[in-house]
């Protein structure tokens, strides 16, 4: 077997359990069986940037599987950024928890609930590892970097625009 198609199964792996446990925290989050959750776990960062990398990880399960069965495909581009892209918002949220709301906040509270467990740590951490050790097999450029910037931007300034 060769390395890309490990590398592949892997990525396969790791795309199936995002997917998986972002729907199963979804289920959590918006279809609770306490009273006082609701659909206001949409204007959070921390969920828009999962429920992202969930859709970007469910496009990108056919592209593994087409990466399996033909180890000399190349993954295409727009797959890549986005990958990126969606990697990037969650690594931020990751960031941001446990380096300013967490101190603040106090890290009890933003991990109280399989949910909170799921999106604050576990869809990070998976995503990360999957991007950097298993699909980043290919050099992106520098230019396709810059796509990076909009989600974040645009949420920063709609964020702002809405709480100043």
């Amino acid at each position: 077997m060769t390395r890309k198609r490990v590398l592949s199964i892997f990525a396969l792996i790791f795309n199936l359990a995002i997917v998986g446990l972002g729907a199963y925290a979804f289920a959590l989050a918006m279809f609770p069986i306490t009273e006082g959750k609701d659909f206001a776990y949409l204007h959070s960062f921390t969920h828009i940037s999962n429920y992202l990398m969930m859709l970007i990880a469910l496009m990108c399960i056919p592209v593994n599987i087409k990466t399996i069965a033909k180890p000399e495909s190349e993954t295409p581009i727009f797959f890549r950024v986005m990958k990126l892209l969606a990697t990037t918002c969650v690594g931020i949220t990751l960031i941001v928890v446990l380096t300013w709301l967490g101190p603040r906040m106090g890290y009890a509270e933003l991990f109280k609930g399989m949910d909170l467990i799921i999106y604050h740590a576990i869809i990070p951490g998976l995503a990360i590892i999957s991007y950097i050790f298993f699909e980043n097999t290919t050099r992106t450029k520098y230019k396709h970097t810059w796509w990076i910037l909009i989600p974040l931007v645009a949420y920063g300034a709609v964020y702002y625009l809405c709480n100043y």
